[in-house]
């Protein structure tokens, strides 16, 4: 996770503008205590190839947000090396299955940085929807940076063919 963390293709669309072991080593360990969590509401899950041993490509998870609205969101992350692979399709399209089949959520809803024009088609491929363009609401680097918010409902998950 360190090195596709410090790569600079991956750091260019975060604020940090390098990583140490210490804060990547704090936030896996984050990850594996909300594990114990009952309810549990964080699942982060790493994204391995068995074909090359198990190598850690990156990672992908689904938070639950809100328990009385089932609403929750999906993230993932990828080794640069490995992007255009179809490997973030298929991650998120396990974190939806998990999110609408397992836990039951009736809206997830995923953000990313609006530079960040495969992660959109991502999630568009998904059929997820973008629902919400935020314009320079955030600022690092030396600029202002916007958002895409995309959202999809458990009967659209259904209705595309998926089990909800």
């Amino acid at each position: 996770m360190l090195a596709y963390q410090s790569d600079p293709r991956h750091m260019r669309l975060y604020p940090w503008t390098g990583r140490d072991l210490a804060t990547v080593s704090e936030l896996v360990g984050r990850f594996v205590a909300c594990q114990a969590d009952e309810p549990r509401d964080v699942f982060q899950l790493a994204i391995t190839l068995p074909a090359e041993g198990g190598r850690l490509i990156g990672s992908c998870g689904v938070r639950v947000n809100d328990r009385t609205l089932r609403e929750g969101n999906i993230g993932y992350e990828l080794n640069p090396e490995y992007w255009a692979h179809g490997y973030a399709t298929e991650a998120a399209r396990a974190m939806l299955d998990y999110g609408f089949d397992r836990l039951g959520l009736h809206r997830i809803w995923a953000q990313c940085n609006a530079d960040n024009t495969a992660s959109a088609h991502v999630l568009e491929k998904l059929g997820m929807r973008r629902e919400a363009h935020f314009r320079e609401h955030d600022y690092f680097k030396g600029r202002w940076w916007g958002s895409f918010i995309y959202a999809m409902l458990d009967h659209e998950w259904q209705a595309a063919g998926r089990p909800a």
